[in-house]
């Protein structure tokens, strides 16, 4: 039998994905009705697989997602994402940035949690090869918006495009996910090099 403490903690680690699960599920029927645009991600490596599933407003200032990572040992982790979308230039390469946060739950390694981070990406293509771009995105979760085991989280995402026809992008990617833990310890939650496409529609 469970000791009461422990009890509670796996009632509220239970409530907590139950309700992210109810959330996405209303984000992702919400936004289905009435999106303009979405793109479907899916990335694989030796041992890890992603997919994410994102959703563009009409006037695609506003872009939403839903994404999962499984790391083969028994890692995995939910997020959700809502970010502010723009258009600028940095030198003379045209650039859309896009700032934010998530909701992340994760476990793996011993370690159970659950974050919100806040950060964003840029995404820019390159005029002198045509097809070619580059995305790089970060999110940060300090000690206050990080929950259960974690006390602090962070994700960093890079990659290499090119457009092989107008509705379909492959990439070079490169993914770090990881959390440090109450005690101190450091996780790596998902770490890898990987291959992936981008699919629009």
């Amino acid at each position: 039998m469970l000791k009461n403490t422990e009890f509670q903690d796996h009632r509220h680690a239970s409530k907590g994905r139950f309700a992210l699960a109810a959330i996405s599920s209303v984000l992702v029927a919400g936004l289905t009705t009435t999106a303009t645009a979405s793109e479907l991600d899916i990335a694989l490596s030796e041992d890890s697989a992603a997919v994410d599933l994102r959703y563009l407003n009409g006037d695609r200032s506003l872009r939403s997602a839903a994404g999962f990572v499984y790391r083969e040992g028994g890692s995995r982790v939910f997020d959700l994402e809502l970010l502010a979308l723009g258009q600028t230039a940095i030198g003379n390469l045209p650039t859309t940035v896009g700032i934010g946060g998530q909701a992340n739950i994760f476990d793996g390694d011993g370690l159970e949690g659950s974050a919100l981070p806040i950060g964003g990406f840029l995404q820019f293509n390159i005029p002198q090869v045509p097809g070619l771009g580059y995305t790089a995105a970060a999110f940060v979760a300090p000690s206050i918006t990080a929950f259960g085991d974690a006390k602090r989280f962070w994700r960093f995402d890079t990659k290499v495009t090119y457009r092989i026809i107008r509705a379909a992008d492959v990439y070079l990617g490169y993914r770090h996910l990881h959390a440090k833990a109450e005690e101190g310890s450091d996780v790596s939650l998902e770490e890898s090099f990987h291959l992936g496409f981008r699919l629009q529609f």
